[in-house]
This record gives structure tokens, C-alpha cells and sequence, in this order.
């Protein structure tokens, strides 16, 4: 099993764990797509894609990622399963007003 694999396979067992759906994103027409996208309360989506610490996005990839920032998804690379959690718990959070 390769390093990515490893990390992906534990945030996808906390996500069990915590009760956050964290989908699979699997498309042979498109390619980039992030590893996982996780479904959270008041319609929230996170796009996750998992690297080692040398990893880098595709041209692909890039590009995706972009269009997804654009429509106001939140997507992360993380490099370790608690970058992963963090990125969940973070958007899950409410916005303070001032």
C-alpha cells in the first residue's frame, strides 16, 4: 500500500468514526479529481486530495481544483490524516459575525 494510501485510509476511518460522510470520487471521464469529498452540515462540501510530503498536483489536477475554488467548494491537499481533520474541522465551523 503506498504512503498516500496509508493517509487517505485513516482520515476515511475517523471519518467513519465521527460520523462525516467521505465519499470516494472515482470518474474515467474526468481527470483530477480530488481523492475524497466529505459532506458536512448546512450543505458544506470538502474536497480532499491526499499527497506525500514530495507530492505535487497535475496539470490536471491544478486545473479541477480551480474550477471547484471558483464555485466556492472548499478543497485542500493534506499531507497527513490530522491536516485532514483539521481542514474538516475548520470548515465546520460557524462564522462569528463582529
Amino acid at each position: 500500500m503506498n504512503p498516500e494510501t496509508r493517509i487517505e485510509l485513516a482520515f476515511v476511518r475517523w471519518c467513519k468514526a465521527n460520523k462525516v460522510v467521505c465519499l470516494k470520487l472515482k470518474a474515467d471521464s474526468q481527470k483530477g479529481l480530488p481523492d475524497r469529498f466529505c459532506l458536512l452540515e448546512n450543505g458544506k462540501t470538502v474536497f480532499i486530495e491526499f499527497k506525500t510530503e514530495t507530492g505535487k498536483l497535475s496539470g490536471h489536477q491544478k486545473l479541477v481544483f480551480e474550477k471547484l475554488k471558483k464555485l466556492g467548494h472548499h478543497i485542500y491537499v493534506c499531507r497527513s490524516k490530522e491536516e485532514a481533520i483539521h481542514a474538516i474541522q475548520t470548515t465546520q465551523l460557524p462564522k462569528t459575525s463582529n
